[in-house]
């Protein structure tokens, strides 16, 4: 650990901030933050376990509109079907109570997106075991959400899409998409991504043309 801490001093020094993740962890656990203002404290840390380290972004600015206070990321849903890849639907996740990580299962927000309209949803949602509470504005930042637009909706398809072929084997990849300043950057992709998110931010999987017609190929026959 002696060793260690000087790498990662060097490391916010480079970046500003700095992210480090247990490679085992899920659900927005096991991640912790360093900037000049939040120092590591290495007993939180298992050298036994392994972990990544990953550069802090920039958000651009219309999402610090919405919540400056982490990266909020747009849940991408990629549904590659014999080699034609489409989008089949996609939700915007914020965070909330000052939190450095927009993770729903550890108190965040989401919304459902249309990606062809650019336009947010009225709604977003906390998960029941969170309180359940639906809200038509940020609770910390008031911005309302219906309607708004999302920057450069086109970039993101185009990275997503580019992403997904990629991984021609997986059908359904959940992508966890940043905007920064310049262009989008995907910050991981999830092979197995939560239909409970998509199911709420939908408000039915079903009111999604995509799911409604693989619903009818299963289980109309």
């Amino acid at each position: 650990k002696n060793d260690l801490l000087p790498i990662l001093k060097k490391l916010v020094e480079k970046h500003k901030a700095i992210f480090v993740k247990s490679v085992e962890s899920f659900g927005g656990k096991g991640v912790y933050r360093l900037n000049e203002s939040s120092p590591l404290n290495l007993d939180e840390l298992n050298l036994q376990n392994d972990y990544i380290i990953e550069k802090g972004l920039t958000q651009h600015e219309a999402l610090n509109v919405i919540n400056p206070h982490c990266v909020n990321t747009l849940r991408v849903i990629t549904f590659n079907r014999n080699g034609k890849v489409d989008i089949s639907s996609c939700h915007l996740k914020m965070g909330a109570d000052g939190l450095h990580n927009d993770n729903v299962a550890t108190g965040g927000l989401f919304i459902n997106y249309d990606f062809e309209k650019n336009k947010l949803s009225e709604i977003a949602t906390r998960y029941v075991n969170l309180s359940g509470t639906s809200y038509y504005s940020h609770p910390e930042t008031h911005f309302i959400f219906k309607d708004q637009a999302l920057p450069y909706p086109e970039k993101v398809i185009s990275l997503v899409i580019k992403a997904a072929k990629i991984f021609p084997d997986r059908h359904i990849i959940g992508w966890d998409v940043a905007y920064t300043p310049e262009e989008p950057v995907i910050i991981e992709g999830n092979s197995n991504p939560c239909t409970l998110e998509m199911q709420i931010a939908l408000r039915g999987l079903r009111n999604n043309k995509i799911y409604d017609d693989l619903y009818h190929e299963f289980y109309s026959k």
